[in-house]
This record gives structure tokens, C-alpha cells and sequence, in this order.
């Protein structure tokens, strides 16, 4: 409702990005002259969204009927259910500022999480449900090496520094960014003053993590439940993976949904050689196998709950980002399955902290049982180091 000479002291009319949903412009606050980014919806995509989801749904029905064998109902339900939050800018503002609590809120618990991570701000004022307004953070993909090279990161502490991101999301607040892609985290050099300490107080850069238009809220009871498979997987425990897929909602498909959330063999899987890197066999096998296993994976993700799919996405994305910061010839530990068991211990042990009717002995073997996990990994960490 206002021109932009009304909001804006300076708008680059040439977008910076640009996507399916919105383009990205710069512009400087007519109130102070700082720079921000506004993302812009393309005009009319609220009425292209429709047609795009009665598409889709047509599609879907006739793969049902001319490959009864192959069910995707799921994709037209989930499309229909998350497409429209996305076209509203404002949900988009909340999210990023409850994202933002919930690291708050834990910072003293994971402190250095938060001062590695950064949440442009919302500009409310020039915010609306088709226009969100943010504070600028320009910065490097977080998959581009040479900005890293030019500046002496380390790509496996970048690596490290997402798990923990998404493992706090998943594990310990219950809701989650499901669209991390290389163009919605960025790394940047901290604008900080340089000053002359005796010890560092952490990395020199930080992941700003963008567009918060796609989150899940997972249930408690879920959150636990899938923490209790991810500390099965890597632990290696078949007995317990085929409870955790049971308590799921997985059902009886536990070695083919290993291998989906891992992106390894199940002979990987069972013989807990996951946190080692993925050998040139092991990458030849899947890609012969894979097709194989096309209508039981069509089948399973049909039958999964829905918050299962997009963690699935999440984790698919996640693992892609390691694979390219995985630099040739580097063959330390794929760390971030030590991040996630450490966050799924955590989890477990919080969730029965909160407990009202725990007992002292109950609450005695909750600890113990976390440090014995703990030690567990740290050893198993040490180990595969001192190996390679």
C-alpha cells in the first residue's frame, strides 16, 4: 500500500536472487539508511500455486492408476498443506524469530552454537504477508571452498557447525528448518573488532541461515522417538534399530530406512562403520542397487508419518552440504553422526529431567546412562582417528 520512495531511502530494482516463490532486492531504510534485503513475491503466484497444486494432484491420481504399485498421494497432501504457509510472508517472520528463541534459549547449554549462528533480523514495519523485510547479511554459499580456502576455514568446522545447527533443531527444540539448501546458509567473516587475546573465543565466521518459510513442529513423543533410532543407527544395536523404526512409524522396512537416513549400506549400518567415510564400492553399490528398491521406497515413504518425510528431506540436504565439504583425500571421521548421537543422548536425558514423578534412582540412571553413551562416542571417535 505505499510507494517505495514512502519505505526506502535507496532500492536496487535488480533482484540479487531470485526463486520459484520471491526475488531477493537491496535497499537502505528511509528511517536510518541501514541496508536491508526485501524479499518481493512474484505477483500473482497465490493463483499460479493453485493451478500448480491441482497439477500436481491430477499427476499423482494418474500414477496411481497406471502404476498401481507406486503410491505419492503423500506429495499432493504435503504440497497443499506447506505451499500456502510459504506464500505467507509473515509466518515466514515468526518463524525466523522463534528459531532464533529457541537458540537463545539453549545458549547456555550449546554456547557455541550461537556464536557461529545468525538470524537476519525482521524489519516489521515494511513487513507484510507478500513483502518481508530483513536486516543484510551478505555472504559465500555455505558450499563455496574457495571463499573458505581465501580465508583459512576449515571446510570440516563448517561441516561440524551445521550438524549441530540442525541436530539442536531436530533433537532439542522440536522445530525445524526443512529446506537448508547451499542458497539458504551462508558463511561470512564476523564484522567484529580484532582484539588481542590470549585464547580464541571461537571461529572468526558464521553460518547465517536463511529463508525460514518451510519449518516442521514435530511432537514430543516423535522428537524422542526418532532420537532413539538416530542413537540406534549409529550404536549399531539391529535389536534396538527395529524398535526405534516400530516406535516410529518405519514399521518392518528397518534396514531399507537405515540406509535412506543414512545414505549407507545396511552392512554399513549393522557393523557401525557409518562415521567412517564412504568408500568408491560402497558408492557403486548403492547407485546398482538403488533402482531395485524403487517401489518399496515408493511404498514406505507413503506410509511413514508425515513429519518422517520432511526430516527426510532435511537430512538428504544436510548430507549432500557434507558430501561437498568432504574435500579429496581428507579421511577424517564423518563427524556429524558423533553430533547427532551426542544431541539424541541430550535429548533423552532433558525429556526425563522434565519428568514431575521421576524418582532419585530414576534420575540417577538417566545420567549415568548419558555419560555412558558420551563416552561411548568419544571413544569411538578417538579410535577411527587414531586409525586413520
Amino acid at each position: 500500500g505505499c510507494g517505495i520512495e514512502d519505505l526506502f531511502e535507496d532500492f536496487d530494482v535488480n533482484p540479487v536472487g531470485a526463486a520459484s516463490l520471491a526475488q531477493v532486492h537491496i535497499a537502505k531504510l528511509k528511517e536510518n539508511g541501514e541496508p536491508v534485503a526485501v524479499k518481493i513475491q512474484h505477483h500473482s503466484i497465490k493463483s499460479y500455486a493453485e493451478v500448480d497444486m491441482f497439477v500436481v494432484s491430477l499427476a499423482v491420481r494418474a500414477v496411481k492408476y497406471f502404476f498401481p504399485e507406486f503410491e505419492f498421494d503423500w506429495l499432493a497432501d504435503e504440497m497443499k498443506l506447506k505451499l500456502p504457509k510459504e506464500l505467507d510472508f509473515v509466518q515466514e517472520a515468526h518463524n525466523s524469530e522463534r528459531v532464533l528463541w529457541n537458540f537463545m534459549q539453549n545458549s547456555s547449554r550449546y554456547p557455541e552454537v550461537i556464536k557461529s549462528l545468525k538470524i537476519p533480523r525482521v524489519m516489521w514495519p515494511q513487513t507484510t504477508s507478500r513483502v518481508l523485510t530483513m536486516e543484510y547479511c551478505p555472504g559465500a554459499k555455505v558450499t563455496d571452498l574457495n571463499f573458505m580456502h581465501a580465508n583459512k576455514i576449515d571446510p570440516y568446522r563448517v561441516s561440524a557447525r551445521l550438524a549441530q545447527i540442525f541436530s539442536e533443531m531436530i533433537f532439542i527444540h522440536g522445530f525445524v528448518h526443512c529446506d537448508p539448501h547451499p542458497g539458504n546458509v551462508f558463511i561470512r567473516l564476523k564484522n567484529e573488532p580484532k582484539q588481542w587475546k590470549f585464547w580464541s573465543s571461537g571461529p572468526n565466521w558464521e553460518l547465517v541461515v536463511l529463508d525460514h518459510g518451510l519449518y516442521r513442529e514435530l511432537p514430543s513423543n516423535f522428537r524422542l522417538a526418532y532420537a532413539r533410532l538416530w542413537k540406534s543407527v549409529i550404536e549399531g544395536d539391529v535389536e534396538k534399530i527395529q524398535n526405534a523404526c516400530k516406535e516410529i512409524g518405519a514399521g518392518d522396512a528397518y534396514k531399507l530406512f537405515s540406509s535412506v537416513l543414512t545414505h549407507r549400506t545396511w552392512s554399513s549400518v549393522s557393523v557401525r562403520s557409518i562415521s567412517t567415510q564412504t568408500t568408491l564400492d560402497e558408492i557403486q553399490l548403492i547407485k546398482e542397487r538403488a533402482p531395485g528398491y524403487l517401489i518399496q521406497v515408493a511404498d514406505f515413504l507413503a506410509k511413514i508419518p508425515r513429519p518422517l518425510l520432511l526430516l527426510l528431506k532435511t537430512n538428504d540436504l544436510l548430507r549432500a552440504i557434507e558430501r561437498v565439504l568432504t574435500e579429496p583425500g581428507d579421511n577424517r571421521p564423518v563427524q556429524s553422526f558423533f553430533i547427532t548421537t551426542r544431541y539424541c543422548a541430550d535429548a533423552i536425558y532433558l525429556d526425563g529431567l522434565r519428568n514431575p514423578n521421576a524418582s532419585i534412582a530414576s534420575m540417577t540412571r538417566l545420567y549415568c546412562s548419558r555419560l555412558v553413551t558420551l563416552f561411548k562416542v568419544n571413544v569411538f571417535e578417538f579410535l577411527i582417528r587414531l586409525k586413520i
